[in-house]
């Protein structure tokens, strides 16, 4: 990981030096040991602010969107799924990759603070790497884990670890890709009845504070006027209770369908630990299912299955 972090920070220097990015996007190391919030470096002399470890989760694509209107080049550090959300951006015409430079960094997956507290539990947490896992170090005494046994499990179910379509790859080792049923638990809820499914989401979503975390976090939400800040016509009120909730998630879901790359970003942002993945993975697979195999992000210029037109579809238009 340090070895990682040397070469981001020489990297970023360099590429600034030369005129290549007019500033970074990466991670920092933040106030808590479960924390490495994303940075921007606008000078070549903050580049050792950059930090690689097992807590870089955040998603840095959705950032670009924000950057668009600046002057300049924009380097970013991306894993897997933040290579992925930026071409799912490009692919939306809401970012420029003229005005992007990417540097894949392979990505070995992230560690769920939720899993280590639960093993050593909260408060002052040490993590070494070992070459055979990890070691932690808590106010309930040291553990010795494999990193799977810690992991978000989104990176469990990683397919694309390796960053795709960068201008540049930092030498690194990522994890192995999944090549298991990815849909294993959206498998689970499809064999519960009709009421079952509806009593186990209805549980979920009344949790739903109606922050907007999961909408503003996804690399996919990125609608300049959202359907759900308007006024006219106006399809929700301010009340969370659990038919709003039922149709935000619902139409928010549906408006991302072909589109989610995975990255679990929503999941992660949701202060009340609803598993919005299951959801996503729920859409993705009916898609794949009706339009054949696809995986969003993997390629800037991929067909969208709900956003292509093609008369020679073989369903009936009628």
């Amino acid at each position: 990981m340090q070895r990682m972090t040397d070469n981001m920070r020489k990297r970023a220097g360099e590429l600034m030096a030369e005129g290549k990015a007019d500033r970074f996007l990466g991670w920092e190391k933040g106030s808590f040991w479960w924390q490495s919030p994303p940075v921007e470096i606008k000078e070549a002399s903050e580049a050792d602010r950059l930090i690689w470890d097992l807590f870089c989760t955040a998603n840095l694509a959705k950032y670009l969107q924000q950057m668009q209107s600046l002057e300049g080049k924009t380097g970013v550090f991306v894993k897997g799924c933040d290579a992925r959300g930026v071409n799912r951006l490009v692919r939306d015409g809401v970012v420029d990759r003229d005005k992007v430079y990417l540097v894949g960094v392979p990505c070995p997956g992230m560690i769920d603070p939720d899993k280590v507290r639960k093993l050593v539990g909260d408060g002052d947490v040490t993590i070494t790497q070992l070459e055979d896992g990890l070691s932690l170090k808590g106010p309930l005494g040291e553990r010795k884990v494999t990193l799977d046994e810690v992991a978000l499990d989104k990176c469990l179910l990683c397919r694309h670890p390796e960053p795709v379509g960068c201008d540049e790859v930092l030498e690194g080792t990522a994890r192995a890709p999944f090549t298991g049923d990815p849909y294993a638990e959206v498998r689970e809820l499809e064999e519960l009845d009709s009421d079952e499914r509806y009593d186990y989401w209805a549980e979920e979503l009344s949790r739903c504070i109606r922050c907007y975390a999961c909408r503003n976090v996804c690399p996919a939400c990125n609608c300049i006027k959202c359907v759900f800040d308007m006024d006219r016509p106006n399809w929700l009120d301010g009340a969370t209770n659990l038919s709003n909730n039922q149709v935000y998630q619902l139409i928010r879901f549906m408006h991302v369908a072909g589109r989610c790359i995975d990255c679990g970003e929503c999941e992660r942002a949701c202060p009340m630990g609803i598993p919005l993945r299951k959801l996503a993975a729920k859409v993705d697979k009916d898609v794949s299912e009706l339009f054949g195999p696809f995986e969003a992000g993997l390629d800037p210029e991929e067909k969208l299955p709900l956003g292509t037109f093609d008369p020679n579809d073989p369903d009936s238009f009628e």
